[in-house]
Order: structure tokens, then C-alpha cells, then sequence
């Protein structure tokens, strides 16, 4: 009646804006049908598809791009500190002298600490994504963890694959990510041997980039290994073979820079 009366010129714009405020709750609650009504139709297109309630795994899978720069930087900086001098304090301390005598001493030293690396790798994924995880559970719910990831309005082009793959994904693509930083800095430790010299190379490969993205050259970041992190995205915008090439590369840098450990490490 409203709409009709502002029509036919019976009331004027400020009358229908200020009498339209009572009809707040209702007109959300029309949103939210339509939205409703929205998804049902598309239930015809793709059979398979489920009603999910988006708002949790879109949060989950930072879809609108507010948490994982931030991440990527931190993960950056994380492993320049953490693994700058894993190699270079025995060329500091004199100890490759003495580790270096034997063939096995040599490999079984490299081999331990490459371990000991991707088990921090593993903590440092984890303690990425667990607050988001935390977050999305306890403000929205993740529900429908086998539904197609297609049931999210913005994941309709996506393949089919079940929700709960789709966050295994992501966890997996940022541990490659996380590793990939960590090898190249390990393989700068034992190029270098200096633990400062170490660390200031590795900021200035992957931490820069996604510093100047957040100072304001926002396409720096895709220079880095971000892409990697926002891998979701990646699949929600159909371009997940961009993805899955990045990963091989990042997963051909790790083997080069292990092999260059076990090469070099005498």
C-alpha cells in the first residue's frame, strides 16, 4: 500500500522513508525469503545441491578476503624467525666441522631437522586456521559437512566436492605454503650461514610482498604466497587450476631446496 501510495504521488519520499521504519523486521525477514525462495530454484538446476547456511564456511573460507593477507604475512615472518638459523649456527659455532666428518652424520642431521621444520609447519598451519575455525562454529555453525560446496551461492561454478574436502583443501594448500617458506629459508640458512643475513632474505622474498599489499599495492600480493592461503577463492571463482599449478611449483621448490640440504650440508 505503501509503494502503491508513493506511485501515485499520494505521499511523498520522506513520508514513505519515515513510515517504512516500522516495516524494518519484515523487510529483512522478505530478504531472507527471497534468498530462500532463490535457493529453491537452483535445487532444480543441480539435484545434488543442499540448503546450507553460508554465513560459517564463507567466514571459514574468508571469502571476502579480510583474513588471509594478514595470515600470510604472519606465517612469513613466523618462518623467518623460526628457521633462519636451524643451519647457519653450525657454520657459526664451528660444530660443521665436526658433524661433517662422516657421510652419516651429515644426512641423519639434515633429516632430523627437516622434521623437526615440518612438524612446526604443521603448528603453525594449525594455529592459523583454528581461531577462524573457532569463530565460524561459535557465531554461525558448520553444518552440512557433505553437502557439495555448490550449495553455497558463490561456490555454484565449483566442482563437486563435499564441504568438508573443500576445508581439508584449504588446510593442505596453506601447510604447502607454510613448508615452501620454510625450505627456501632453511636452504638460505645453509647458503648464507649467518642466522641475521638468513632472516632478512626470507622477510624480503615473502614478507614484502604481502606488506606493500597491505600498505596499498594491493596486487603485490599475488607475488607472494598468498594465492596458496586464498586457495578457496580460487575455487569459488572457477580458477582452481591456477591453484593446483601453484602447488606443484611450490611443491618442486620444497624437494629442490630438501635436496640442496642433503647436497650441501658438509
Amino acid at each position: 500500500q505503501l509503494n502503491a501510495a508513493l506511485m501515485s504521488k499520494k505521499i511523498t519520499s520522506q513520508e514513505y522513508q519515515a513510515m517504512m521504519q516500522g516495516y524494518s523486521s519484515l523487510q529483512q525477514k522478505m530478504n531472507v525469503f527471497q534468498r530462500v525462495i532463490y535457493k529453491a530454484q537452483m535445487l532444480k538446476e543441480k539435484p545434488r545441491m543442499e540448503m546450507v547456511y553460508e554465513s560459517g564456511w564463507l567466514k571459514l573460507f574468508d571469502q571476502y578476503d579480510t583474513q588471509d593477507l594478514p595470515d600470510t604475512l604472519w606465517a612469513s615472518i613466523l618462518c623467518a624467525v623460526c628457521f633462519s638459523g636451524l643451519f647457519a649456527m653450525e657454520r657459526q659455532t664451528g660444530m660443521i666441522k665436526v658433524i661433517g666428518t662422516t657421510p652419516l652424520g651429515r644426512r641423519a642431521t639434515v633429516r632430523y631437522k627437516l622434521l623437526l621444520s615440518f612438524a612446526v609447519c604443521g603448528l603453525i598451519t594449525v594455529l592459523s586456521l583454528l581461531p577462524r575455525f573457532w569463530v565460524s562454529i561459535r557465531d554461525y555453525g558448520l553444518g552440512t559437512w557433505m553437502a557439495p560446496v555448490y550449495s553455497i551461492s558463490e561456490y555454484y561454478n565449483a566442482p563437486e566436492i563435499p564441504l568438508f574436502l573443500m576445508a581439508a583443501i584449504q588446510t593442505f594448500f596453506r601447510l604447502a605454503a607454510v613448508s615452501c617458506m620454510a625450505c627456501v629459508t632453511l636452504a638460505l640458512s645453509q647458503r648464507i650461514g649467518n642466522t641475521f643475513g638468513a632472516m632478512f632474505a626470507s622477510l624480503l622474498i615473502f614478507s614484502l610482498p604481502p606488506l606493500l599489499s597491505v600498505s596499498g599495492l594491493t596486487n603485490a600480493k599475488w607475488l607472494s604466497t598468498y594465492p596458496l592461503f586464498h586457495i578457496c577463492a580460487l575455487f569459488g571463482a572457477s580458477t582452481q587450476a591456477v591453484g593446483i599449478m601453484l602447488l606443484l611449483i611450490v611443491l618442486a621448490v620444497c624437494y629442490l631446496c630438501t635436496e640442496y640440504l642433503f647436497t650441501h650440508f658438509k
